[in-house]
């Protein structure tokens, strides 16, 4: 019909003769017959969470290297090569990673470079998640006091080791609580990934969900799931955060201080 007519535009009018027929051949379960049905759908939402798992996590150690280079060139590198690191951050906040998906999954192809949906998501995820981990890097990096440069290049470092050893490690202390905030968000956003034809959590939901006319249920359990993964995460994140503590709770030194113990062999 659409093509008789030539138009191709969204229907404006309900289907509600396909709606009362769906319904009317929608099974009627009892709970347990409910639970049982979930139950039988779980292996598959555990496949998904573990594809779910691989790209966010490579795609985050992605963002990290490439987020803390890009700071460290930011800060530190001639003007020129600070520019390009700045327009590039500009560029991946200011659009759309769904944008980004597509262009690299679907646009690049027409230029050479094809990637895996795999690949594709870990790619796009991680190189627009870089350019926000850049920046607070970057807020970390400025966070260090002046002296602290000062101090160590008086000590005889050099200033790389003075990064490595002092600046460096005091950084990393403050920023990893928003570090664990983009994982989690990452974490969220990677259910993008199934635009590209990935199996993740989200798509497996949409799979069994049409299958059986039921969202209510899959969509509790896919929201469960998406809870239980991040939230090793976020008590891995305290826990390092203890770790690297100036002072713990019992008083004693901590971290920061045995990095400024160590830094005195330079004398």
């Amino acid at each position: 019909m659409a093509t008789m007519f030539n138009d191709y535009s969204p229907s404006r009018v309900e289907p509600s003769r396909y709606n009362e027929w769906a319904e009317y051949h929608r099974p009627v379960l009892t709970f347990s017959k409910r639970l049982e049905r979930y139950k039988e759908a779980l292996p598959a939402f555990g496949r998904a969470a573990v594809v779910t798992m691989q790209v966010s996590i490579t795609a985050m150690l992605l963002a990290i290297f490439l987020g803390l280079s890009l700071a460290i060139t930011r800060v530190f590198a001639p003007k020129w090569v600070a520019n390009i690191a700045t327009c590039y951050i500009e560029i991946v906040r200011g659009t759309p990673v769904l944008i980004q998906l597509f262009f690299i999954f679907y646009g690049l192809p027409s230029v050479g470079v094809k990637f895996s949906p795999f690949w594709a998501g870990a790619v796009g995820l991680g190189l627009n998640y870089a350019a926000y981990e850049a920046e607070i890097y970057r807020a970390g990096l400025f966070a260090i006091p002046r002296t602290q440069w000062e101090s160590a290049l008086a000590l005889g470092m050099t200033r790389w080791q003075a990064m490595r050893e002092v600046i460096l490690p005091q950084a990393v202390r403050v920023v990893i609580p928003p570090i664990t905030n983009d994982f989690i968000s990452l974490l969220k956003d990677s259910s993008l990934v199934s635009i590209i034809t990935m199996v993740d959590l989200t798509k497996a939901y949409g799979q069994i969900s049409a299958t059986y006319y039921d969202y209510f249920g899959p969509g509790i359990i896919v929201a469960i799931i998406y809870l239980l993964l991040g939230l090793p995460f976020v008590r891995f994140a305290r826990y390092t955060e203890n770790k690297l503590a100036a002072i713990d709770k019992d008083g004693k030194y901590g971290r920061r201080e045995n990095i400024y113990r160590s830094s005195t062999r330079y004398i």
